[in-house]
Parts: C-alpha cells; structure tokens; sequence
C-alpha cells in the first residue's frame, strides 16, 4: 500500500477548562502547622493571590535566596496573574530579566548547582494536583524524592494538559497522494518505505499527538 495519513478531525482538548477548574481552587490551599515562615511564604507565592501572593512574593525576593527560584517558575507556569511581581523577584535574585516562565526555565537548567526549598516538593505536589490528580502517580511517594531523581524536581514542568490529553494516533487511514488534498507543497512529512510500501505521515499531523502508532 502507498498512501499518506488522511487528516484526522481535530478534536479540542479543552485546555482552558482544566485551567478554569485549577484556577477556581487555588489561593483556598492553606499552609500546613507544621511549615515555618519561609516555608510559608513559598506557600504563598504559588497559591495565593493578588496582593497577598504578590506580598509573599516580594518577601522571598528580599530574602536573597535562590531557593525561591523554583518556587517563583512554578507560580509563573501555573498562575495567569501576578507575572509582574514573579519577574521582578526572579531579577531581584538572578540578575536576569524573564519574559516568561520558560526563559527562566533556561535559566535554571544553566545553573545545577540552585536547590530548591524543601518546602518546595509539597508545593508542587499539591499544585499539580489541582490541575489532575492523577500526576501524582508520577511525582508522589518516593519518586520525587531528591535521592531518586537524576534530574531536579523543579525542571520538570507542567505540559499545559491534563495526564492523557494529547491522545495518540493509532493505526490512520491511509490516502493516495492525489486525495491528500488538506496538504500544500510546503507541509513536511517523514516518509517511510519497507519492501515497496511507501508511506507518508504529515509533521501537522503528527505534531497534534506527539505519539502515533500504525502497525
């Protein structure tokens, strides 16, 4: 068989609904008894928000530790407001001016030797399960400890959906070229060929599922 994927219908992953619904709980997390004061301003700067947030924020800033580095990318990724405060703090530590949570992700990937705070992988935990329960199967318990892990917790971020929602693309159907119709000239595709079966899978196709099994 020669042919090309045929284009699949686009279903939306509603990514701003699970945003939404982590939205609508953080800032009602409380700090645990147990966390002292840094401990709880880390809280803080992830979950609170408005001038409270920013208040903590500025708190960890002047504290001149780059533990809160971590903390600071974290309330970027996951927080839509308060970027102004989360950047000048991360200036305030680093040096550096960030347009974005992913610029100081560079950042920190350049710099190993920056810890986290220990409060840090509560704080995580909790947010990411706000937005899906279900990333504690990959980060809770032993996992994510720092004795268990080659890389740092605070340089594994948060894809922007949920756990399983880019679904893969299995077995498509293939076309002929001339019914490839969706296709301009331009579009790259990775071809394949085994014993005279010529195949070709669109990258836009591709890039929609980032996995694809055909079999």
């Amino acid at each position: 068989m020669t042919g090309i994927v045929r284009a699949p219908a686009l279903t939306g992953l509603f990514i701003a609904a699970a945003l939404t619904a982590a939205s609508l709980t953080i800032g009602q997390v409380q700090a645990g008894p147990d966390q002292d004061e840094v401990g709880r301003l880390h809280y803080q700067a992830v979950f609170a928000k408005g001038e409270e947030r920013d208040a903590a924020v500025r708190a960890l800033a002047a504290r001149g530790n780059l533990d809160a580095v971590p903390t600071l990318l974290l309330g970027m990724r996951i927080q839509y407001r308060g970027m102004p405060s989360y950047q000048e703090a991360f200036r305030a530590l680093t040096g550096q001016a960030i347009r974005d949570w992913f610029e100081g992700a560079l950042w920190l990937e350049a710099h190993p030797d920056v810890r986290a705070h220990p409060n840090y992988r509560t704080v995580k935990l909790e947010a990411y399960e706000l937005i899906d329960p279900e990333f504690r199967r990959f980060l809770s318990g032993e996992r994510s400890e720092p004795d268990n892990m080659r890389i740092r917790l605070a340089e594994i971020y948060w894809g922007g959906v949920p756990v399983d929602g880019i679904p893969p693309l299995d077995n498509p159907t293939m076309v002929a070229p001339r019914e490839a119709e969706y296709l301009v000239d331009e579009d790259l595709v990775f071809g394949l060929e085994i014993d005279g079966d010529a195949r070709a899978y669109p990258l836009r196709i591709l890039g929609w599922h980032e996995m694809m099994k055909h079999v």
